[in-house]
């Protein structure tokens, strides 16, 4: 428990910075918009094309068996929390895209590569590391297009394609994983200035996003959004786990990775989703209270589920 609020308190500590800076006024006004700009076009990218260019047959230390069934649940989540939203509250397509992603991306890096490693050590580690990369590689694309096609919603359908297929080709984030597989498959060492100056890029997304997550959190969380937020919080940190846990038994995994992949899937909501968020100004507020809540919950889920797997 004292190991995983080392690292979740520097989580809350750069989301309090960033409201502090908000409500003291200490920054130009529209800061939290040049930062998600800069997040979305120059951090994200190279974070997420070293995850997948990693990835590769060639990176040793990395297992693909929990890749799959997460990725399957996590799909399942963000398909069920955009109908949920869709279908229960009536919102628009965009909105629900947003609202599955707050269910079903978690804070995989930030959190989940300290808690695994301290949890499982490094062989945690190589079952994580397969997780993160087709995690991010499969739901950013479905999400966007998701949230791309709600936005266009009004125009014809073969319009619709075409905007949709127009937008997600020049989206810096799928790009960045086509060129992550891409990579992959050409089976090349990243030369190290270019890798280093990836690293620097993509290792500025987590903690610019909270801070920027402080800066558009509302004071006061609107009433409307506490039921959303409720719902997709129940759904990120229990339901996801628990359908995990049950998929990874049905297929086969090892111990270790059966824990590695339940203990990933509870990890609280991402930044990365409340970016999304920004990036397509659906459900701002409504994602930057969801991380948050979704944060402080996981805790104590966090800390049953590993003395669940102590053994690991």
């Amino acid at each position: 428990m004292g190991a995983l609020i080392e690292v979740v308190l520097p989580v809350f500590a750069l989301i309090g910075l960033g409201r502090f800076a908000a409500w003291r006024k200490l920054l130009p006004d529209r800061t939290g918009d040049a930062l998600t700009a800069f997040i979305f076009l120059f951090a994200l990218p190279p974070l997420l094309f070293r995850a997948v260019a990693g990835s590769g047959a060639g990176s040793g230390g990395i297992s693909f068996a929990p890749a799959l069934p997460f990725m399957l649940v996590a799909l399942s989540i963000f398909a069920l929390g955009t109908v949920l939203s869709r279908k229960a509250r009536g919102e628009d397509l965009a909105t629900a895209g947003v609202f599955g992603l707050n269910c079903a991306f978690g804070n995989s890096v930030m959190m989940g590569v300290p808690v695994i490693e301290a949890a499982f050590g490094r062989a945690g580690l190589a079952e994580l590391l397969a997780i993160i990369a087709f995690h991010s590689a499969v739901l950013f694309p479905v999400a966007t297009a998701t949230v791309e096609a709600g936005l266009h919603a009004r125009i014809s359908s073969r319009r619709l394609l075409r905007a949709t297929a127009l937008s997600l080709v020049r989206n810096p984030i799928i790009v960045a994983i086509a060129l992550g597989f891409a990579w992959t498959l050409i089976g090349l060492p990243i030369p190290a200035p270019l890798a280093r100056l990836l690293d620097l890029l993509g290792g500025s997304a987590a903690p610019v996003a909270l801070f920027c997550l402080g800066l558009g959190l509302p004071a006061t969380p609107k009433l409307a959004d506490l039921g959303p937020v409720a719902l997709s919080t129940a759904i990120k940190n229990f339901l996801m786990p628990a359908l995990m846990f049950l998929a990874a038994r049905a297929f086969g995994l090892s111990p270790l990775a059966v824990a590695v992949a339940t203990v990933t899937a509870a990890m609280p909501t991402g930044a990365n989703a409340f970016m999304i968020a920004s990036r397509y100004a659906t459900g701002v507020e409504r994602s930057a209270t969801a991380v948050l809540v979704s944060t402080a919950v996981s805790l104590p889920v966090l800390s049953l589920l590993l003395v669940q797997f102590r053994e690991f």
